[in-house]
């Protein structure tokens, strides 16, 4: 039930972020959400390959800081519940996260500030909204946040950052599926 509430959250929260961005952008609305098609090229998938890389590195390490770790997430009993955490995880976040944090977000601050800036201030709050009591899961998003911003300016569109952070998201999916005691 967890997940499924999970699902319905974010699922209302890209609603309303595309709802909002249809409102105050008219025929426009898509440019707010910089959804817009971009070229996956090799640096872009590079870049994919190092985020998966470091992400298996970060969470490797932070369960050997701190063992409590390896219980932050863990994976429902039952095909169908494994499955709606799956489109959770998978899916639904990174569509909702990226289009507050690289579509929303981003495109407002880089109207006024730098690049570098822009990226710093989104992968921060991308961090904040992933917090819990130890730090160590804000501290191990930082760097994603920060190259998936780094995505965004590169690209110019919030649909690569989905891409990143889905393939990313599904590779510590597939990890802590493939490491259940």
């Amino acid at each position: 039930p967890l997940f499924a509430v999970g699902c319905l959250l974010y699922g209302a929260a890209i609603l309303a972020l595309l709802t909002v961005a249809r409102w105050r952008g008219g025929h426009r609305w898509r440019d707010l959400l910089a959804l817009r098609p971009f070229t996956a090229d090799r640096l872009y998938w590079a870049l994919v390959a190092a985020a998966i890389a470091y992400g298996l590195t970060a969470g490797w390490v932070i369960v050997k800081i701190y063992p409590e770790a390896k219980n932050w997430f863990q994976l429902p009993s039952g095909v169908l519940a494994a499955g709606v955490a799956f489109v959770l995880v998978v899916a639904f976040a990174p569509m909702a996260e990226e289009l507050l944090f690289r579509g929303w977000l981003f495109t407002a601050l880089r109207t006024t500030f730098s690049a570098p800036l822009t990226i710093a201030v989104t992968a921060a709050l991308f961090a904040v909204a992933h917090w819990e009591r130890t730090h160590l899961y804000a501290l191990a998003v930082l760097p994603m946040g920060l190259l998936i911003g780094y995505v965004r300016e590169r690209t110019g569109s919030a649909r690569a950052t989905m891409l990143l952070h889905a393939i990313y998201n599904c590779s510590g999916f597939v990890a802590k599926l493939l490491t259940l005691d």
